[in-house]
């Protein structure tokens, strides 16, 4: 099992939401809000499609997530002038306090991990992922990464 790839995402899956979890507790994010916040706070004004294709999700879950965001105060919806069923994602002031505050939780994690590497060993593993998780017009059409 060591040899396979899922192990070694699993792992480090594992060690992320263990770092992460007590600083996003005290806002009451869950590891998957974190991230539509995170993506919010870097794409203001994007739309729920925007979110959906960049987080992998579909809309329905997107929705879900952005309303549990707006209870906490975090972001709003607001309708377009133009077509009115489509809307755009902003965070909230309080919102922008909590990116401000979480959005470099990533970056300190990443220096943890790659502590053993240097900066082209580094680079080389993020393209080399990014390579595996850009299969567009892979196999049988379906990328399910």
């Amino acid at each position: 099992m060591p040899d396979s790839l899922a192990y070694y995402i699993t792992a480090l899956r594992k060690d992320l939401n263990a770092y992460s979890d007590a600083r996003l507790k005290q806002y009451g994010l869950t590891d998957g809000l974190f991230y539509y916040i995170i993506y919010i706070g870097k794409n203001p004004g994007c739309s729920l499609s925007d979110a959906a294709h960049f987080l992998r999700a579909d809309n329905g879950h997107v929705t879900r997530c952005i309303g549990k965001l707006e209870q906490l105060g975090y972001a709003v919806r607001t309708r377009d002038t133009v077509d009115h069923r489509h809307y755009h994602l902003t965070l909230t002031v309080q919102g922008e306090v909590i990116f401000k505050e979480l959005h470099t939780l990533l970056h300190d994690w990443d220096e943890i991990v790659c502590r053993n590497l240097n900066d082209g060993q580094r680079e080389q593993l993020l393209e080399l992922l990014r390579r595996v998780c850009s299969r567009e017009g892979s196999k049988g059409g379906q990328n399910h990464v």
